[in-house]
């Protein structure tokens, strides 16, 4: 049998049928699965379709119900067998919130384990994902016992519930999270709402960004299905942002749905769609520059932009004024979260983005947050900095960094060395520009004072001089070369802000102040406990702890498997680096670390955590190959076989 695309509710209705003698009534399902009748009538119609051409169907027979028929047992067996697995504790979760969301009575706990095949302990470990995931970030009450579980009857945070759980991973091709896998939502709707909203948008010649669409999209689809099972929004409540032609928009597009369906909005659910679509509108700043950005945007949004990049200049020595691309995308970013309320996409994608990737651009986007404080009164989240760190990394490819000069050091024939040089140009034309290409026999006799990077294909003592780098590479260059080529060229994007040539971090490794094998098991403890000791040693002040716990409640620190690095942008009475390595690794952000190291650095030694995070994060090594040490000795020997 082919396999099915079921949703989760067609697979129990399966399920039930199949093991049910006689007929099943419409009534008894939907009281059951808690969905109207029609939504069975439709799940059933959609289910027949799926299984047109195979030996199974659904009968339907009136004043009886339905029965599950087929003339193949084989086929059968598969058919169920299919339906009744909730195999992913993703689909597992999503099924939680539908129930919730849906039952207007406590949940019994019991039921609900039977309903989709698990254990109770298993679904107990399931409601606490459900609850760190959905629960905890949208402040909604929860009552849980032993035996039910129930969320508040709140219609708008319910509908808030479901708004995130259908919009997670959304795709234009096929929706597949939507309404093959949640089953609240038909595909009928979900087009006839695209259609209508894509034909209005073009009529009033409006912009939003897809993931307020998208949002706008499951907002008039969740308020159908939520009015078609009784559940209306009852207080009109006072916009909090509303522009006109958001108003005007939302009423033809819901007209035309009246049109389609015959389905009325009240007020109370206009409301919410006009101010969606009040803050999603994107202003048309194509051309705005720092002369004339007051046509399009407020001058909140404007001052916040000129401050946060005079203050990236002035720290960084970065002008990215000069940068008009980035200085509109800058501009609507900040107007965008001026705005009561905003969609940032919490898309996987986003969520995942390897924070130690962006360690130091997250540096230059935590620069904003006195400002950002200043003019929303409040400091941005971690969510809105690592946006932000992602528009100054792809600001930081626009910059013209001074191209290294290379020479080419091989024992090969010229055709094969020019070979060399024409694929290094080619796969790094930025930052390379290969000035020579030098027999082996000449290593000795060749001028290299004028050389920034050696590429040479022999494993020889090349130079002695520590301010020119050396490359080892295949005479025929592979994926490894270029990976440790470009990893070179991160690091020396970043070295000019190195205030003055420190010693390498081998020497600030081994004159650390060193705690081995803590038995702590709380970061946060941990942390504290280090703050209070340097504080103590009169090494940092109240400003220092301060601004390292803000952070870490924002942003978290740069961490790597194994270690995190934790610094402050106040600056140490002295310069001090405290290493603490644990008994046993305990939960960092969403790693396990090891090994905690904490930078307490002078005014003139700010350049130096520069250098920790150039070294740490963009050295091509593998720290989990440090997972199990515990001591100093372990970690140098370690470390003196990765850094320079």
């Amino acid at each position: 049998m082919k396999e099915l695309n079921l949703t989760l509710r067609q697979r129990q209705i399966l399920n039930y049928l199949h093991n049910t003698d006689g007929y099943v009534t419409g009534s008894q399902l939907s009281k059951w699965l808690h969905v109207s009748s029609r939504t069975i009538r439709n799940d059933i119609s959609s289910i027949n379709e799926m299984l047109e051409g195979s030996h199974t169907t659904i009968i339907s027979k009136h004043s009886y119900g339905y029965h599950l028929q087929s003339t193949n047992s084989e086929d059968l067996r598969e058919l169920t067998q299919t339906s009744t697995s909730f195999i992913f504790k993703t689909d597992r979760i999503r099924h939680i919130v539908l129930c919730l969301c849906e039952a207007e009575k406590p949940v019994n706990l019991y039921e609900l384990a039977d309903e989709m095949y698990i254990s109770k302990t298993t679904l107990d470990s399931d409601i606490r994902s459900f609850k760190e995931e959905y629960i905890d970030p949208f402040s909604i009450q929860m009552t849980i016992n032993r035996s039910f579980v129930q969320i508040e009857p709140n219609e708008r945070k319910r509908r808030r519930l479901l708004l995130h759980l259908y919009s997670q991973g959304w795709d234009y091709n096929h929706r597949s999270n939507t309404y093959y896998k949640n089953e609240l939502i038909s595909e009928k709707l979900i087009n006839r709402c695209i259609m209508a909203i894509l034909y209005t948008m073009d009529h009033f010649n409006i912009r939003m960004e897809d993931v307020n669409l998208v949002h706008l999209i499951l907002t008039i689809a969740i308020s159908v299905h939520r009015m078609n099972e009784g559940h209306v929004l009852q207080d009109v409540r006072s916009p909090i942002y509303e522009k006109p032609i958001a108003v005007q928009f939302v009423d033809e597009v819901l007209a035309f749905l009246h049109d389609q369906w015959n389905q009325e909005f009240p007020k109370a659910e206009r409301v919410e769609m006009y101010e969606l679509v009040s803050c999603s509108l994107i202003p048309d700043i194509d051309y705005a520059t720092s002369h004339d950005a007051s046509s399009y945007v407020d001058q909140k949004s404007i001052r916040l932009t000129n401050q946060y990049l005079n203050a990236i200049k002035e720290k960084f020595h970065f002008d990215f004024f000069d940068n008009e691309d980035f200085y509109q995308t800058l501009l609507y970013y900040f107007y965008y979260l001026s705005l009561p309320s905003h969609n940032l996409n919490y898309d996987n994608v986003i969520r995942n983005a390897s924070q130690q990737k962006l360690s130091f651009e997250m540096e230059v986007a935590y620069t904003v947050q006195p400002f950002a404080k200043e003019t929303y009164g409040r400091y941005l989240d971690s969510l809105e900095l690592l946006y932000l760190s992602i528009m100054i990394s792809g600001a930081f490819v626009h910059l013209k960094h001074k191209k290294m000069r290379t020479v080419i050091l091989s024992h090969l024939n010229m055709p094969a060395a020019w070979n060399i040089r024409m694929q290094v140009e080619h796969q790094f034309p930025d930052h390379i520009h290969v000035t020579n290409l030098v027999p082996v026999y000449m290593k000795d006799s060749f001028d290299f004072s004028s050389t920034d990077l050696v590429l040479t294909t022999v494993r020889k003592q090349i130079v002695s001089d520590q301010n020119i780098s050396v490359i080892h590479i295949n005479p025929y260059l592979d994926e490894k070369d270029i990976h440790a080529i470009d990893q070179l060229i991160k690091q020396k994007q970043y070295e000019f802000l190195y205030q003055k040539d420190f010693p390498s971090l081998l020497h600030y490794f081994d004159e650390a102040d060193w705690e081995e094998k803590a038995n702590d098991t709380d970061f946060n403890d941990l942390l504290k406990r280090v703050l209070t000791s340097l504080k103590q040693k009169d090494i940092i002040d109240d400003a220092f702890v301060s601004d390292v716990l803000c952070r870490e409640q924002i942003t978290g620190f740069a961490n790597r498997p194994v270690y995190t690095l934790v610094y402050s942008s106040v600056p140490a009475k002295q310069t001090h680096i405290s290493i603490t390595t644990l008994n046993h690794r305990i939960k960092c952000n969403d790693q396990k670390i090891r090994m905690l190291i904490v930078l307490a650095l002078s005014k003139e030694d700010t350049g130096l955590l520069y250098k920790f995070q150039n070294e740490l994060y963009y050295t091509d090594w593998d720290p989990n190959a440090s997972r199990f040490f515990k001591t100093k000795i372990e970690f140098m020997s370690f470390f003196q076989s990765v850094l320079k």
